[in-house]
Parts: C-alpha cells; sequence; structure tokens
C-alpha cells in the first residue's frame, strides 16, 4: 500500500503552489455528486497530467495555503476511493492515467493526497464532453492555475508519444571466453601461468657436472660449447624460445560481445575501452602475441564467424585504449568478436576499465565499467620448442 513519509509532507506544507503542488481545504465533491461538481476533481487531475513536469506532482487535500507562511493542516472527515476515482478517471480519457490517492495521518489530523505521476503519455483529453469540461480539449497545469494548452504544446507532447513509442536499440558491452563463448560477470577473474625457473642445483651437483663435461671434451678433442651437437647459435635460440614461452604463458585471451537487449536493430555498434597501464600489466591484441612471431599461428576459434570484426589497440600514453567494431546488432542478439584480446600480469593486479558503447541510432553512448582481477599461478618452467605451441 502507498503511503506518504512525514518528512514530506512536512516539506510540501513549507513549499508555495505551483505545476507539481496544489492545496485543497476541503475534501472534492465525488459520491452523490454532479457532473459538474465531480469535474473539478477530473480537470484538475488532467491538467497536472498534461503538465512539463519533471517530478510527481501532488494534490494535498486537507491544508490551506497561507500565503507566505506554512500551509496550515485542516484535516478530513472523509477521503476518496482510489479505485472508485481511477475506474471514473480512466473511463472518460483517451489514454490511461497514472495516479493514486493516499490517506495518511499528520499532526494527529487526516489529509489525503493524490500523486499524479509525471510519466504519462500526453496528450490527455476526454474522449466526451462532461460538466463544463470539453471533449478534445488538454487541460494543463501552469504556475498555480489550470489553462488548455496551446496548439503547439499539444504537437509537442504527441511528438514526444511518438518518439517514446518507437522501439529503440540498447546495446549492453560484455566480455567472456572466446572459444566457449562463456560470459563472465564482475569482477572478472584472470588466471595467468607464471613460469618460474626451477630450484638451482646444489654445489655438488654444479661440481659433479662441470666434471663430467670436462670429461667429455677431452674425450671429443672439443669445445665444451659444442658438446652433444649444442653451439653457441643454438643457446641463444634456446633462450630466445625460452622468453617467448614465458610471456605468452602469461597472457589470458579475453573476448568481447555485444548484446541487444533494446526491441530495434543498432546499426554500426563500436564501443571504447580504457585500461589504465600500470608495470606489472600487459596488453596486446590477437596479431601482436608473443608466440604469433615465430612461426605466426592463428587463434582457431571452434565457431564460424560470419565475417570478421576488428579490435584496434592505441597506446595513449598512460593508458591503453581498445576500439572495439561490432557492426549491426539485431535486437535480443548477441555479436561476438572474432579478434582476441590478450591480458596478463606478473602480480595479483585489480584494474577498472570503463567502457563506452555507440551505435548510429542510438540517441546516447551507454556507458559502463569492468573490473579485471589478475591472479598469477606459479608454474616450473618446462622448455618447449615454438613449434609446438
Amino acid at each position: 500500500m502507498a503511503s506518504i513519509p512525514q518528512e514530506f509532507i512536512e516539506t510540501i506544507l513549507n513549499m508555495h503552489e505551483s505545476d507539481t503542488l496544489d492545496f485543497k481545504r476541503d475534501q472534492y465533491p465525488f459520491e452523490g455528486a454532479g457532473n459538474e461538481a465531480k469535474g473539478e476533481l477530473l480537470k484538475d487531475i488532467l491538467a497536472f497530467a498534461n503538465a512539463w513536469n519533471t517530478s510527481d506532482a501532488h494534490i494535498l487535500i486537507g491544508a490551506e495555503e497561507v500565503p507566505g507562511e506554512r500551509a496550515r493542516v485542516v484535516g478530513l472527515s472523509r477521503h476518496l476511493d482510489d479505485a472508485k476515482v481511477q475506474q471514473f478517471v480512466n473511463s472518460k480519457t483517451n489514454t490511461p492515467v497514472r495516479f493514486c490517492y493516499i490517506v495518511s495521518e499528520f499532526e494527529e489530523k487526516s489529509v489525503g493526497v493524490i500523486r499524479i505521476s509525471r510519466d504519462q503519455r500526453r496528450p490527455i483529453f476526454l474522449n466526451n464532453d462532461f460538466g463544463r469540461l470539453r471533449r478534445g480539449a488538454v487541460y494543463i497545469r501552469r504556475g498555480s492555475s489550470t489553462d488548455e494548452a496551446r496548439p503547439d504544446e499539444i504537437v509537442r507532447m504527441g511528438s514526444e508519444a511518438v518518439s517514446t513509442a518507437t522501439p529503440s536499440p540498447n546495446v549492453e558491452l560484455g566480455i567472456g571466453i572466446p572459444v566457449t563463448r562463456e560470459k563472465l560477470k564482475n569482477p572478472i577473474q584472470v588466471h595467468p601461468r607464471l613460469l618460474v625457473d626451477p630450484p638451482p642445483p646444489s654445489p655438488e651437483e654444479r661440481a659433479a657436472a662441470a666434471a663430467l663435461i670436462r670429461q667429455w671434451a677431452q674425450e671429443a678433442l672439443c669445445s665444451p660449447r659444442q658438446i652433444d651437437g649444442h653451439s653457441v647459435a643454438s643457446y641463444r635460440e634456446e633462450n630466445a624460445s625460452r622468453t617467448v614461452q614465458q610471456q605468452a604463458a602469461l597472457l589470458v585471451p579475453l573476448g568481447f560481445y555485444a548484446k541487444n537487449v533494446g526491441q530495434a536493430a543498432a546499426h554500426d555498434v563500436r564501443a571504447e575501452v580504457i585500461i589504465p597501464k600500470s608495470k606489472e600489466l600487459i596488453v596486446v591484441a590477437e596479431p601482436d602475441h608473443p608466440r604469433h612471431t615465430k612461426p605466426r599461428l592463428a587463434v582457431h576459434i571452434n565457431y564460424p564467424p560470419v565475417k570478421r570484426n576488428d579490435v584496434f589497440l592505441k597506446d595513449l600514453g598512460k593508458e591503453f585504449l581498445l576500439e572495439l567494431q561490432f557492426g549491426k546488432v539485431q535486437p535480443q542478439a548477441e555479436c561476438w568478436l572474432t579478434d582476441v584480446v590478450y591480458v596478463g600480469a606478473t602480480s595479483y593486479t585489480e584494474i577498472e576499465i570503463p567502457t563506452r558503447t555507440f551505435a548510429d541510432n542510438m540517441s546516447f553512448a551507454v556507458e559502463g565499467a569492468l573490473v579485471i582481477q589478475f591472479l598469477p599461478k606459479e608454474e616450473i618452467y618446462v622448455p618447449k620448442k615454438l613449434s609446438e605451441l
């Protein structure tokens, strides 16, 4: 059941009548009243419903305005029946009116409050004449008085009703796992593999290995650096391979998707993602992944992409900018990018990345924020050939 806080009544008692507030000392005539008398209630509700308000309007019944002072509460001995008033008003208008009648106690007196929602489908008018009220007339509240709306105001109301009724797109941006399309919720947790070198050999193990190498060198009459087919060049190659493998293990693939939760197709959907820089954080787009350098490998997605979408990574100095291109997204559908973004961190890190999503036929950008927590897991480094990655 609706209620009115005591603090709110105290607040409006200290306000003046306006296009969102009216005081009525006496209750509206209703039960057993004629059309002209009941028309007063009908006209006031329509006027507030059609007004250019930025908040709900209220009619406080059982209080009278005192110029320059706080309104005086006089109380009521009878109240309107909300259901009957709802039926009375909405049986006579071209479209339903959103309002309610609320009984409240204040200063040990009973008062009534009619709350008229600002969210109305205007213009609202009568389908037929009623008492002194004319069919088709659009009554509107201006300040503390009621008037008929001008033609230009009625046109403006109608255009707002059309724009409100027209379906529009509403696109949300999300992150998931590219291969499985599993959607990840905030905070997004990723687990980079932190490859660490095995524990160093003990002095005894090191001395035994050195003696064995000297023995093999004397028997083969060759340099220790060339023993068992290894050369300086192959040693450098292994070192490079180790660096690539450690960098690649740190990076976790993330995919972006756009979901249109609106009722109309979104055209040329694109998004911007801002990633703040830090010394622990690594961010690369798919072509720049370390394992793509030698040899160049493609990321295989287990679903057939309709077309290749693009991810552009830009370095803005203190932050990275990801520009995502989704194209057209149908209503109630989602579009996944086929390009992949890789992120990693060498230690526990939590970052918040602001996002903005646009479409040609969306009147505003949808802003959001994603939180990513990096939880690295240490693993002993096991050498592999680049061709095995």
